[in-house]
Formats: C-alpha cells, sequence, structure tokens
C-alpha cells in the first residue's frame, strides 16, 4: 500500500523540523523560545525601539550612562526578570520533546546555555546520557 498525501506531507513536516544546516554546528527547531533581551542595555535597546525613538548605535551608550541609578535599577531587574523567564521557556520546550529529540537539542544547546546562564539548567539531563554535539 502506497503512503497517502497526508502521510507524505507528515513525513515532509518532520524532516523539516528536524533538519540540520551546515554539518551539524547549528540545528535549527522550530517554536524554539526566543531569546530575550538579557542585559540591561539590550533591554534598554529595545524599548527604545519599542518607543520609536531608537536612532542609532552609536548613540545608545552614551544616552544608556547618562541614565538615573533608578532606572538603571529597573532595567537590571527587567533583565534578570528576562533571564528566569527564559530559562523556564527552554526547561518546558525541552520537556515537550520526545527522548530522540532531547538528546539532539540538549546535546547542541548545553554549551551555549552555560554562556547565557554561567550555569548548567539542564541538571536532569546528565552529560554521560546527553553529551554535547558540536
Amino acid at each position: 500500500m502506497e503512503p497517502g498525501p497526508d502521510t507524505m506531507n507528515f513525513y515532509l513536516r518532520e524532516f523539516h523540523r528536524h533538519r540540520t544546516v551546515s554539518k551539524l554546528k547549528m540545528a535549527s527547531w522550530w517554536h524554539e523560545p526566543e531569546k530575550p533581551a538579557l542585559t540591561p542595555i539590550a533591554v534598554f535597546k529595545k524599548e527604545q525601539e519599542d518607543l520609536g525613538v531608537f536612532k542609532s548605535e552609536k548613540r545608545l551608550s552614551p544616552t544608556f550612562r547618562r541614565l538615573s541609578d533608578e532606572e538603571k535599577d529597573r532595567l537590571v531587574a527587567r533583565a534578570q526578570e528576562n533571564l528566569a523567564n527564559y530559562e523556564n521557556f527552554i526547561l518546558a520546550y525541552v520537556n515537550s520533546m520526545r527522548d530522540f529529540e532531547k538528546k539532539v537539542y540538549v546535546g547542541f544547546k548545553r554549551e551555549d546555555l552555560l554562556r547565557i546562564f554561567e550555569r548548567d539548567i539542564f541538571e536532569a539531563y546528565p552529560l554521560e546520557d546527553y553529551p554535547i554535539l558540536k
């Protein structure tokens, strides 16, 4: 029995969902949580863009330095909140995956997320079972 068009579409979707790019140096996952602004200056830039007043990259740092301490504290708190939310989103995303998807995703992302969070957020996934893939 030949597979019907629905079956073929399913396999095509699965293929595109799990495709790898650039000889396994970078993998692409659909619906991966988007990385938010994780530093105070990145939060400030995002707010400026949202307000429509962001002019240039050159003027961003001097403008940021002139902010009051209260404003800087608010931006630091927002960056820390973004970091905590991003960690929760990543862990929820990984928990929703099947086993083989988890192995590949955790293997590819563990090293990058170690740099971002400065600790291993994948403690539930031991390095022996989920090796770093690069």
